[in-house]
């Protein structure tokens, strides 16, 4: 943040922003959380939301479940009331999130679901990136020169004059690369998977012809659904839309644990971030009602206190 940033937003709000019925979204660099929620404090009069920008390689190397629960909740923490969080894992700038943060291999249905269930159930609004919504998942393009990213190639030449070998940097910027997040959408498994009779910009990824929303869009068990049911499971329950948040300790930083309560009325909710199976304290489970969601829906959902690898699940409180 230069010298005279909230000046120039505090002005645009009040000059252009203020005068209609709009919700603002400010793309931001912050060096620390308290920093971020200055941009968004309803009575700072700067943006209605916010989304930090942090750089992919960054993230790439320093990501955790861990570092994904302390920073949901050092955000939550410093402004609960009086602003409002943009809710995020993917954007144009970064790799796919089930590449990212899941498995993109023999998990991919339900670390994909897994990661939809955890952005969904955090306080804020989530932001759904074209093509989380089917899972889409990064690109491996053959040759260095099927990529277009500029900083891919910035980087790539990097490695390459560091003495790396050229297939150990092709490797490499396949990971970082923020064409992962650009290539063309998956509609179905048509000529570049529908998305237009010309010739687009890259390449369409070969997996298009399993994941594209045509094969999803009637399948009840399918990604696709899994964040239409989320959407409405948000619009019909005030706990995720208004209530508080808590995590829990699960003795386990692969096991993430939160609750979301609302007048008396509460969500309980455990992320299994591990290609391994990990166990929840029976003593968490207490009070758990009704099974709301499943990321094993397709496997016939829930299946008690050992959780499978990625499993997600979502419970109804006891009142």
């Amino acid at each position: 943040c230069r010298p005279g940033t909230h000046d120039h937003i505090r002005e645009m709000n009040r000059r252009v922003y203020s005068s209609g019925n709009v919700m603002t979204v400010g793309e931001v660099s912050a060096p620390t959380v308290e920093e971020l929620a200055n941009y968004v404090r309803t009575e700072r009069e700067e943006f209605d939301m916010a989304i930090p920008f942090v750089p992919p390689i960054e993230e790439i190397n320093t990501w955790s479940p861990e570092k994904l629960k302390h920073d949901a909740w050092e955000s939550y923490r410093i402004m609960p009331e009086e602003g409002w969080w943009a809710r995020f894992l993917s954007n144009h700038d970064k790799p796919r999130q089930v590449s990212l943060y899941g498995d993109d291999g023999e998990y991919w249905e339900a670390s994909a679901k897994l990661l939809a269930m955890f952005i969904h159930t955090l306080p804020g609004t989530p932001f759904i990136y074209q093509g989380e919504e089917i899972g889409m998942t990064n690109v491996s393009f053959p040759s260095f020169e099927d990529y277009d990213d500029p900083s891919t190639r910035d980087q790539y030449h990097q490695y390459i004059l560091s003495g790396m070998d050229p297939s150990k940097a092709l490797s490499l910027v396949r990971l970082e690369s923020r064409d992962n997040a650009r290539t063309p959408m998956q509609w179905d498994s048509s000529e570049n998977a529908g998305f237009t009779t010309g010739k687009p910009w890259l390449k369409v990824n070969q997996n298009a012809l399993k994941i594209n929303v045509a094969a999803q869009r009637q399948d009840p068990h399918s990604i696709y659904s899994c964040y239409k049911n989320l959407i409405a499971l948000r619009k019909t329950c005030p706990a995720l839309s208004r209530g508080n948040l808590c995590f829990l300790d699960t003795g386990c930083p692969e096991l993430i644990g939160l609750t979301r309560s609302y007048e008396g009325k509460g969500l309980l909710v455990f992320l299994n971030f591990s290609k391994d199976g990990h166990t929840i304290p029976s003593g968490l489970l207490e009070n758990i009602g009704a099974v709301l969601m499943s990321s094993y829906d397709r496997e016939g959902g829930y299946q008690g206190e050992n959780l499978r690898p990625y499993e997600a699940v979502i419970f109804k409180m006891k009142d």
